[in-house]
């Protein structure tokens, strides 16, 4: 819209009055610009104004928006507006509103996924808080990344150390400086460079032990991304146990054995028996023979070499037993990466956990005898973990050994509580490291199911997910992946549960633990209700525990862990607990699953916002170049035919003011792709001096109309070719210039040039002008943006030209320097690495012999444009170029008017209608049939970059960018024509 001096409307387009419909009627000629924003308040358009209608109205016409800045605006009815306004020079103003609906709303949805995916990461990171045992990630570069608050306690004087970036080199260093290790050995730098070189390997499973008695199972494992993660266990207690070995005995519940070497017998107490679900009765007569059968076929090399494959002379000595010890270590480590991938379906390497095993036997002094840990089979078919202690208790007269005695443990929950954290922290790993949760929880489930020893392990989706304020919400489940022990019947595809409503189902208990977020346990079938055990029990189940899987506040659904075996043993503390870190790592992957596609959301909106924009500057661009084509063409056309001075200054005004209007619209499709990273810079020979002599000619005439001195200084290396781009040069040069003169009321502007060889282009614009304080000076090159709104007023300007400037010199590799003192005037010195061209002398030479532009009289050209003000300004262009036109409305009758033959060149408007520019050149080239023909070129207001370069592409000669003039149009037709440059 334009608006008077007066703050009438002057006029205002179509889209204007569409964006403000609802007091569209106001919107007329003469209309006053406040009787324009009663009717908006009157219709209730502007919700900001609602209780302070007066207040909003003096605000609004005493301050209309600062010149050049956007200002945005809410309507009524929910859409979002972008306020601009430019004085005119006859003291109105012109306003542009432009509907940013889409970009406000993809903008509050990208802050608020980018909120939720921050919740997603925290809750993960909870999640791992909630491990028992340390855990700590590097990066790929060995820096720490996060360790939680177990890992700090287990190294209490290192818990400062911890900072995000601290290498593990630094770590380790300051845990030496503080003593915080105790089995360095002798040579500390030596221990040391042994831990770095661990780094190198993909898995390291070691036990180290902490001055303050400490003992812990270190643990770590390279990730896909180069980054290392690790568990630190604290293994102390097991550790003293094997040294108090005697002391458990007597009041520990384990069960004891005693082995004659001689006769292969072994005798076990009633505990022994009982942990394989045996009496004296059932057991019967145990040897050595038999213990090796009820151990796990993975197990037995290890039970053969440390107790079987030690008769008599193996005990014959400590220094002996010690160096075999070490052995063992090495094979049980071995044994433990085999067996630990074979249960988690030979996944060797893949997780964090996959190489704990038993702990060797070098855990205790070589007097103290041996340690296995291995499996045993139970009377209903399932393996227990035992811990078997035993030492030397008999020998003969040559010292060998006749007896062995020890004592069994029940290890099962502790190795089960391992094997859980193992797969949880498996599946952590992969999720930190980018993996799909969808694609990751069956291979989650399998990895727990079978370290959990469990028959059955699933989940169930909620479906819709359940609020568990909201008591009426249905809670209506449907499992979506399951693993099963091999014997076990799946459920996967039962019908019940397809869709399952849980309270029809009598499941009430269930959800009332959940709503708490709490686990629903069942130790046994006599813990179930009737209603329970209607659903369980057609399943197999004997015994399960449930865990509830939230996002954000909702519960999505429930990890589920069935045992089918008659008489089951049941839950421990500590696997629940452990099952529920998986539950955990399951509700944060479902968060971090659902960020993530919301964030993907959010991006392609805003990608399809910025294109929106691009299209709608084009087409901004094409629909103002169109008519200002006219106005120009026919304002220089005059220039040369009237002789009333009069006369000839409003013509200059006329051509002024379009220039001007043109430099915005250059400015705002510069600044757009700038922005877009869509900007591209030529790299082609230039003389600098040349530039410069232009914009003297252009500037210096300026100067001279406000009685100012312009002074153009130039030294020797100036004349040698540059290689750069020339037109972005004269852009900056361009827009420092004119605000130079603009801002000089008095004294000179001075232009100066250095080009030594070798060394930056340097450019140098000084004024007398009124200069700048340093805050203005900090804020000259924000968009949009000039020093204070006074000189806005004073002076016009859209605020973007030294933002360009500073955003091309950037691209250009270069720097930019302003000096300035209020009142006394600002130089801006720009240096650009632009390097001097190969050959630059030869260069220099052709460019000043270069031939005078060539007259075009006598030549006949074919012009098709659908506008007839265009057609009226290219026939008068051409005919003052001496020039034969014949000039046509569209691209049909382009193509009839081209077979007659005897055309120069031809130029074609590209937006036409019926048959447009492209279609009339595959027309035109198609009657040629292989002749050549002559030069097409695109007379075009689409001028955009990408627009001009598809131009070209598609066969045209060259292009004219509306709106053009004589020298324009001469330059293009001569570089065309046969014989030009």
């Amino acid at each position: 819209m334009l608006l008077d001096a007066a703050n009438r409307v002057v006029l205002c387009n179509a889209r204007y009055r569409a964006l403000l419909a609802p007091i569209a009627d106001t919107l007329f000629p003469g209309a006053r610009f406040a009787d324009i924003l009663r009717a908006g308040l009157a219709r209730g358009m502007f919700p900001e104004a609602r209780g302070r209608e007066e207040a909003w109205l003096a605000e609004n016409l005493a301050h209309p928006p600062p010149e050049g800045q956007a200002m945005e605006i809410a309507l009524s009815d929910g859409r979002w507006l972008r306020i601009l306004e430019q004085p005119t020079p006859d003291g109105g103003r012109v306003g542009l509103r432009i509907d940013i609906t889409a970009q406000v709303a993809s903008r509050r949805r990208a802050e608020t996924a980018e909120a939720e995916a921050r919740l997603a990461r925290a809750q993960l990171l909870s999640a791992v808080e909630a491990l028992p045992d340390g855990f700590i990630l590097f990066d790929a570069d060995d820096r720490l990344v996060l360790c939680n608050a177990r890992q700090r306690a287990l190294f209490p004087g290192m818990a400062d150390a911890y900072v995000p970036g601290t290498s593990f080199a630094e770590l380790l260093r300051h845990g030496l400086a503080v003593g915080q290790f105790r089995d360095t050995g002798p040579d500390p730098q030596a221990w040391l460079a042994a831990r770095l070189a661990e780094r190198a390997l993909p898995a390291t499973n070691r036990v180290q032990r902490m001055v303050g008695g400490q003992v812990l199972r270190v643990i770590d494992r390279a990730m896909p991304n180069g980054g290392r993660v690790g568990l630190r266990i604290d293994i102390t207690e097991l550790v003293e146990a094997r040294r108090e070995l005697a002391d458990m005995i007597a009041g520990a519940d384990a069960g004891t054995f005693r082995a004659d070497l001689d006769t292969g017998a072994l005798m076990v107490n009633a505990r022994w028996a009982a942990m394989l679900g045996h009496d004296a009765a059932t057991l019967g007569a145990m040897t050595l023979d038999r213990l090796r059968a009820l151990t796990h076929p993975e197990d037995r090399a290890r039970l053969d070499r440390s107790l079987l494959g030690r008769p008599r002379g193996h005990f014959r000595t400590h220094e002996a037993a010690r160096g075999e010890a070490e052995a063992d270590a090495a094979d049980a480590a071995t044994d433990a990466t085999a067996r630990t991938g074979a249960r988690t379906g030979a996944r060797t390497g893949a997780s964090i956990g996959a190489s704990i095993g038993p702990s060797p036997a070098t855990d205790a002094p070589a007097d103290a005898g041996l340690a296995i840990e291995l499996r045993l089979r139970h009377r209903d078919g399932r393996d227990v973990w035992a811990l078997m202690r035993a030492r030397v208790t008999g020998r003969d007269a040559r010292g060998r050994a006749r007896t062995v005695s020890g004592l069994t443990l029940d290890i099962t929950d502790r190795r089960r509580r391992e094997g859980i954290l193992q797969a949880v922290a498996s599946a952590a790993e992969r999720i930190l490291g980018g993996g799909d949760w969808l694609a990751e929880r069956a291979t989650m489930l399998a990895e727990i199911g079978r370290a959990a020893d469990v028959d059955r392990s699933y989940f169930f989706g909620l479906h819709p997910p359940v609020d568990p304020a909201l008591p009426d919400m249905p809670w209506t489940i449907r499992q979506e992946v399951e693993w099963c022990r091999d014997g076990i019947t799946p459920q996967m595809g039962n019908p019940e549960f397809d869709t399952l409503d849980m309270a029809g189902a009598g499941l009430t208990r269930m959800q009332a633990a959940f709503r708490t977020g709490q686990p629903f346990v069942l130790h046994g079938r006599a813990d179930m209700t009737a209603a329970e055990r209607a659903v369980l029990e057609p399943q197999g189940i004997e015994a399960l525990s449930l865990h509830p899987v939230t996002v954000g506040h909702r519960i999505a659904g429930f990890l589920g862990f069935d045992l089918c075996r008659h008489d089951p043993a049941g839950w421990s503390a500590d696997a629940t607990d452990a099952l529920a870190a998986a539950a955990h790592i399951c509700s944060a992957a479902l968060d971090t699953a659902a960020a993530h596609a919301r964030l993907r959301e959010a991006r392609d909106r805003a990608e399809a916002a910025s294109r929106s924009k691009s299209d709608f500057l084009a087409t901004m661009s094409h629909e103002i170049r169109t008519p200002l084509n006219g106005v120009l063409g026919v304002a220089e056309l005059l220039e040369s035919a009237v002789t009333e001075p009069e006369h000839h200054r409003m013509l200059g005004i006329i051509r002024h003011s379009g220039q001007t209007l043109l430099t915005l619209l250059n400015d705002l499709l510069d600044m757009s792709r700038i922005e877009a990273g869509r900007l591209s810079l030529e790299h082609a020979p230039f003389i600098p001096a040349a530039v410069a002599r232009r914009l003297r000619d252009i500037h210096g005439l300026a100067a001279r109309d406000k009685g100012l001195a312009f002074e153009l200084t130039l030294d020797a290396g100036c004349d040698t070719p540059r290689l750069g781009d020339a037109h972005r040069v004269q852009q900056i040069l361009h827009n420092l210039l004119g605000n130079a003169v603009k801002f000089t009321a008095a004294g000179h502007v001075a232009l100066a040039l250095r080009a030594p060889r070798g060394g930056p282009l340097v450019m140098r614009v000084r004024d007398t002008g009124i200069g700048m304080s340093a805050d203005q000076r900090a804020r000259i090159f924000d968009s949009f943006t000039q020093a204070d709104t006074s000189i806005s007023r004073r002076y016009g300007g859209s605020g973007l030209g030294m933002s360009i400037v500073r955003r091309l010199v950037d691209l250009m590799g270069g720097s930019i320097r302003v000096d300035s003192t209020p009142g006394a005037g600002t130089t801006v010195t720009v240096s650009l690495p632009l390097p001097v061209q190969p050959g630059a002398a030869e260069g220099a030479a052709a460019q000043a012999n270069a031939p005078a532009p060539r007259s075009l009289s006598g030549l006949r050209v074919l012009a098709a444009d659908d506008n007839a003000a265009n057609r009226f300004v290219l026939g008068r262009i051409l005919g003052r170029l001496g020039i034969e036109a014949v000039i046509v409305p569209d691209g049909t009758a382009a193509v009839a008017a081209a077979r007659d033959g005897g055309f120069d060149a031809i130029l074609l408007d590209i937006s036409m209608p019926g048959l447009d520019g492209p279609g009339a050149l595959r027309a035109i080239r198609a009657d040629q049939a292989g002749r050549e023909g002559p030069p097409i070129l695109a007379v075009t207001a689409n001028a955009m970059a990408d627009q001009v370069a598809d131009y070209l592409c598609q066969g045209f000669a060259a292009h004219v960018a509306k709106p053009f003039g004589v020298a324009d149009l001469r330059r293009a037709l001569d570089a065309v024509l046969p014989g030009g440059p």
